[in-house]
């Protein structure tokens, strides 16, 4: 409680005064994941063209599939999140008349949000995961299976960090955060109270991740993400606090793979 009494309200707009309804975010989310679905697809496609042209075959035959379909997931992720964000900046200037740092995407009190963002993203994390991998640790047994960079080169390895870095940490959590709680959480805000916007804002967040202890971990991640930004108006905060959770959890899996009898 005295952390969150430190973290005083940022210079954004406050609910009320956002100028877009419930469609507009609705729609980007919606464009969001069917962009996600469809693209996501294609290194699968790359591996079944090695099966089918020489060409191909000649090129990528030397590459693990596995290495092609990670580093293809996470760049195609990557590529999707930066495209909305470019999108919703775009629209919120020519459209509405506003701008991220409005929305809370501020330099102002930078040092202190990444600092207790930080913080609050390894407490997170530690509360929610290790209970969640407790009770479901066969969750965790598919990140035992870490083979993806044997045989890679340094650069192929270099490259996969790099992908993971650029859409888990930086891309992912910024684009998520701007949809989620700078857009939907704050048009919700102008027509119901806090508790229901909250409680519909993390059902959403939950609903677009994957399998059970991902959902779990999102719903309540949304709860905390958006009452802090009710709070502060700082989405600075909020994306630190998503990607540290987002490193930490991943964390977690592969030490909880480990320990898997």
């Amino acid at each position: 409680m005295i952390l969150f009494s430190k973290l005083k309200h940022d210079q954004g707009r406050e609910p009320n005064q956002q100028n877009w309804g419930i469609l507009f975010p609705l729609i980007l989310l919606i464009t969001h994941e069917i962009f996600t679905v469809i693209l996501l697809e294609f290194p699968t496609f790359l591996i079944y063209l090695t099966k089918i042209s020489p060409f191909f075959e000649e090129r990528l035959t030397k590459i693990s599939p596995k290495y092609i379909l990670r580093v293809g997931n996470e760049l195609v992720i990557t590529v999707v999140n930066i495209s909305i964000i470019i999108l919703v900046k775009y629209v919120l200037r020519i459209r509405y008349d506003t701008s991220f740092k409005q929305m809370g995407l501020s330099f102002s009190n930078f040092k202190k949000y990444l600092l207790y963002g930080g913080t609050i993203g390894i407490v997170k994390s530690t509360v929610i995961i290790i209970p969640i991998l407790m009770i479901w640790p066969e969750y965790a047994e598919p990140y035992k299976k870490i083979d993806i960079l044997q045989g890679a080169s340094v650069l192929q390895e270099v490259s996969l960090f790099f992908c993971y870095f650029l859409g888990t940490i930086i891309a992912g959590p910024l684009c998520e955060e701007i949809l989620f709680r700078g857009l939907f959480f704050s048009a919700l805000r102008k027509y119901i109270n806090l508790f229901w916007a909250i409680l519909i804002s993390a059902c959403l967040f939950s609903f677009a991740h994957g399998f059970l202890p991902v959902m779990i971990s999102a719903f309540l991640s949304a709860i905390l993400l958006c009452f802090l930004y009710e709070k502060t108006r700082s989405l600075v905060l909020c994306i630190t606090i998503h990607a540290v959770g987002n490193v930490f959890n991943n964390l977690y899996f592969i030490l909880f793979s480990f320990i898997i009898i």
